[in-house]
């Protein structure tokens, strides 16, 4: 369901150097480490 929004936005990061349409921040790599995971409450 993210893929084609984090899609965009995966390219938008490696062109301009930041997220501008959408914001992709709360998927980034560094969450795991940090322990800020989401959980997703419309999957069982």
């Amino acid at each position: 369901m993210e893929s084609p929004a984090v899609g965009i936005g995966l390219a938008e990061l490696i062109i301009t150097g930041k997220f501008q349409s959408v914001d992709c921040t709360p998927l980034r790599w560094a969450r795991f480490r940090e322990g800020n995971l989401i959980v997703e409450k419309i999957v069982i």
